[in-house]
């Protein structure tokens, strides 16, 4: 299994005038967005996802569940990677963001929008009466839709 890091980090180091670092700046580029709404096997999606769908606390606040529940996560049918825990790596990005100053609204912000995007995932759409119109396909759909309404 190819585990692909597609974007790319510029980090600017700061020193002060007596030569120790003050600061440090890390931009990120190229961010393969597609990758959100399509993988090809057998790789995943971005690994926040997969660590999202393993917090026991965001799978209940967000009704989430096993990745294989959403269609943004399903299509390689690759959910774990060997050695990996996703539940433990998820601590590690929160306490990440944490360090580097990121506030808990913030997080919550960013999770929630994660969240919804797996929900907008498995929103599906039937023709509707009129040309070129189209309907909510069923009750499971409905709920994704309300549930990422909700959720921004």
């Amino acid at each position: 299994m190819c585990v692909c890091v597609r974007f790319g980090k510029f980090v600017e180091i700061q020193f002060d005038s007596s030569g120790k670092i003050s600061g440090a700046a890390i931009r990120t580029y190229l961010l393969e967005r597609s990758r959100v709404v399509q993988t090809t096997d057998p790789e995943r999606n971005y690994h926040c996802f997969y660590q999202l769908c393993a917090s026991e606390r965001d799978v209940e606040k967000y009704k989430l569940g096993h990745p294989s529940h959403f269609h943004y996560l399903n299509q390689s049918k690759v959910y774990e990677l060997d050695g990996v825990s996703s539940a433990e790596e998820y601590i590690k990005t929160r306490r990440a963001m944490n360090i580097v100053g990121i506030s808990h609204e913030d997080q919550e912000a960013i999770f929630r929008t994660l969240a919804a995007i797996l929900h907008l995932g498995n929103v599906e759409f039937s023709p509707g009466k009129e040309h070129d119109s189209s309907i909510i396909k069923d009750e499971k759909s409905t709920f994704h839709l309300q549930m990422a309404a909700n959720l921004f």
